[in-house]
Parts: C-alpha cells; sequence; structure tokens
C-alpha cells in the first residue's frame, strides 16, 4: 500500500501539461484569416478566428491569450472597443496588422487608447510566434507587448 505522503509526492513530480495558448484572429477578410491561421498554426496554439463583430462578441465569451487584428481601418476601433470591454480580454495583448490602417484623423490615439501594437505582418507573425513558442520554453500568461 503507498501512503498518503509517497502519492503525493509521485504526482507532484510527473510535469503538468502546458495550456496550449488560445490565439484570437479577427480579420474581415476569408482569405487573410486562412493565410494568418496557416502561418500560425502549431501543436502549441488553438486558434479562433472571427469575420465578424457578432463573431467576436460570441469569440469573447472565451478566454484567450492573444488576439490579432486584420481589419480595414473602419472597424478598427470597433473591434478593439468590443476586445478591451471584455472581462476576458481586457489585458491580453492585441495585435494590429498596420498596412490595412489609413492615416484617418479619427485614428489618431486609438492604439494607445486601446493599448493595442500596430505592426507590419511580419512583425505581427514574429511577435505571435514568439508567444506560442518562447525561446525560455516558458510561456508568459497574460503578457502586454
Amino acid at each position: 500500500m503507498i501512503s498518503q505522503s509517497t502519492a503525493t509526492s509521485r504526482s507532484q513530480s510527473r510535469r503538468q501539461p502546458v495550456a496550449r495558448l488560445q490565439l484570437l484572429i479577427v480579420c474581415d477578410s476569408a482569405e487573410r484569416l486562412l493565410k494568418l491561421r496557416s502561418s500560425l498554426e502549431s501543436s502549441g496554439v488553438e486558434i479562433t478566428g472571427v469575420s465578424s463583430l457578432q463573431e467576436l462578441d460570441q469569440a469573447c465569451l472565451r478566454e484567450h491569450d492573444l488576439a490579432i487584428v486584420d481589419v480595414q481601418t473602419a472597424q478598427i476601433r470597433p473591434v478593439l472597443k468590443i476586445l478591451r470591454a471584455s472581462a476576458l480580454h481586457s489585458g491580453i495583448s492585441l495585435l494590429v496588422d498596420a498596412s490595412r490602417v489609413n492615416d484617418e484623423d479619427d485614428m489618431a490615439g486609438v492604439f494607445p487608447e486601446y493599448r493595442a501594437m500596430p505592426c507590419s505582418i511580419s512583425e505581427l507573425l514574429t511577435l505571435a510566434q514568439q508567444q506560442i513558442n518562447p525561446t525560455n520554453g516558458q510561456r508568459n500568461e497574460r503578457l502586454l507587448l
């Protein structure tokens, strides 16, 4: 018979599986969503892809660790507003594809207001990959970039 302390020490010595990173991709183009998904798919990530504000509302009912936003300029503010209003998404990193952003007056201050990081598609993929497969082997939970 195994004593309680022996059973406890054995169970503590087993490695707990690392939770899969939950990635949310918000994209208004099915083709671009597919490209992003295929670029970021790996065994260490679970991807939720949405293409409308209604789908985003539903996706916000689940927790995600990182969000990528790839929408036209007119949709950036509503998307960021929904994400930051969600209790489960208020503190996650938000990466925005800057190539889709126009120099419109109403965009001034949007990224700092919603704590979102505009970046090129290559930077976006690099930052997302660093979250998915960190070099130190430990995933940073809820890391704000």
